[in-house]
């Protein structure tokens, strides 16, 4: 089994599909990714769909946070993910 990173996030390859299952994201520093399941190589890979610009970052430097759709809305401020 082998290991997943998604920005600062190392997940096992059964925890990222989890999550990706659940619909949940990952905010790592200054970025929130979108987990996404490639079909053809059978992986769980991150699709950045945000970047904070502001002078504080989203989390700490090489620390992770695993966020529901509702959770990415609220702590960017508009709605851009569907809940």
């Amino acid at each position: 089994m082998g290991i997943v990173k998604i920005g600062s996030a190392e997940l096992t390859e059964a925890e990222a599909k989890r999550l990706c299952q659940e619909g949940k994201y990952i905010a790592a520093f200054r970025r929130i990714y979108a987990l996404r399941y490639s079909t053809a190589q059978q992986y769980v890979y991150g699709k950045e769909i945000y970047y904070e610009r502001g002078t504080l970052p989203i989390t700490k430097r090489g620390r992770f946070q695993i966020l529901s759709p509702a959770d990415v809305n609220r702590l960017v401020g508009s709605r851009i993910v569907n809940e």
